[in-house]
C-alpha cells in the first residue's frame, strides 16, 4: 500500500457508522462474480460492520453462517447489526445487508474467546504443499469473458483439472492471495478468501455457467492476524443433486497450519 493508501480489500470492506447499529457501505464492482458481486467479499463486509457495534475490546470472530437471498449490484448499501449476546468471552451479532430498501443478505457471527483445552487434535493438509515461490501465477483472470474478481487476487492453481475440461474430479485449488496487500491475514480477510477461487465444479463441467452461493458458513480457525499471504486454498465437491451443489473449502498456511474452513450450498443451473 504505497504511501499508506488502503488497498482495493480494505476500501471494498470499510463501513462507516451513523448510530444505532446502521452502517453505510458500498458494494464495489472490483469483485464481481459472472453474475452477482461475490459472497465472500460481502461476508467480510458484514464481519466489519459486527465487529465495529461490538466494539474494539470484543473477543476474535470464530464462526459466520451468512444467507444470500438477492444478489446487491454495485454502488452504496446500508448494513444494520443487532447485538444478540454482549458477554465477556463470547458475543453473537446479527448483521442486515440491505439496499435500495431490499434485503440481499444476512450472516450470524459468533465471537468467542480463545480457551485452555483438555487436548490438542490437529491434521495436516490432504497433499503436501508445493512452495509458492515456484509457482507461475494464473492467466485465468486475463480470459475472455473471465469476471472482474480475478484482476483483484493473485492465483497459482495446483490442484484438480483445469476450469470447463469435463474432468473426473470436482477438486481445485492452490495458492491465493489478496492483489496488493500484503497485510496479515484477519478474519475479514479469510472469510473473503473462502470465497475468491473459481468454484470446484468447474473442473467437471464442460462449459461456463454461473453457481450462485445460497448459504456460506466459515469457521476461523487461528485468530491472531500473524500469519501473511499467500494461503493454500483447497475446495472439492462430492455432492450435486437437485441441482444443488456443496462445496467445502480450507485455507492454510505456508507452514500447514490450517487457518479456516468453509462450507457451502450452491445453485448448479441445468445448461439450455
Amino acid at each position: 500500500m504505497p504511501g499508506g493508501a488502503p488497498s482495493l480489500f480494505e476500501r471494498s470492506v470499510a463501513v462507516t457508522g451513523r448510530g444505532a447499529g446502521l452502517y453505510d457501505a458500498e458494494v464495489r464492482p472490483e469483485w464481481n462474480d459472472p453474475a452477482a458481486p461475490n459472497g465472500g467479499i460481502l461476508a467480510a463486509l458484514m464481519l466489519r460492520a459486527a465487529r465495529a457495534e461490538l466494539g474494539g475490546d470484543s473477543p476474535p470472530a470464530r464462526t459466520l453462517a451468512a444467507q444470500y437471498l438477492e444478489a446487491p449490484v454495485p454502488g452504496a448499501a446500508q448494513l444494520r447489526v443487532e447485538v444478540l449476546r454482549q458477554g465477556k468471552r463470547v458475543r453473537a451479532a446479527e448483521v442486515r445487508l440491505i439496499q435500495a430498501q431490499r434485503l440481499a443478505a444476512t450472516a450470524t457471527i459468533i465471537f468467542s474467546a480463545a480457551r485452555a483445552q483438555a487436548a490438542t487434535l490437529s491434521r495436516a493438509p490432504k497433499e503436501p504443499l508445493p512452495d509458492p515461490d515456484d509457482l507461475a501465477e494464473s492467466i485465468f483472470g486475463r480470459l475472455p469473458g473471465a469476471p472482474p474478481l480475478f484482476d483483484a487476487v493473485r492465483l497459482a492453481p495446483v490442484l484438480g483439472p483445469p476450469p470447463f475440461t469435463s474432468g473426473e474430479a470436482a477438486l481445485t485449488g492452490g495458492w491465493l492471495a489478496l492483489r496488493d496487500d500484503d497485510a496479515p491475514l484477519d478474519a475479514a480477510r479469510l472469510c473473503a478468501m473462502t470465497d475468491l477461487w473459481w468454484p470446484a465444479a468447474f473442473g467437471i463441467l464442460d462449459r461456463p455457467a454461473g453457481l450462485p452461493t445460497i448459504q456460506l458458513t466459515i469457521h476461523l480457525r487461528v485468530t491472531e492476524p500473524t500469519v501473511t499471504p499467500p494461503v493454500f486454498a483447497r475446495f472439492e465437491t462430492q455432492t450435486v443433486a437437485e441441482a444443488h451443489l456443496e462445496e467445502s473449502g480450507e485455507l492454510w498456511s505456508r507452514d500447514g497450519t490450517l487457518l479456516a474452513e468453509s462450507r457451502q450450498l450452491a445453485l448448479l443451473p441445468a445448461f439450455r
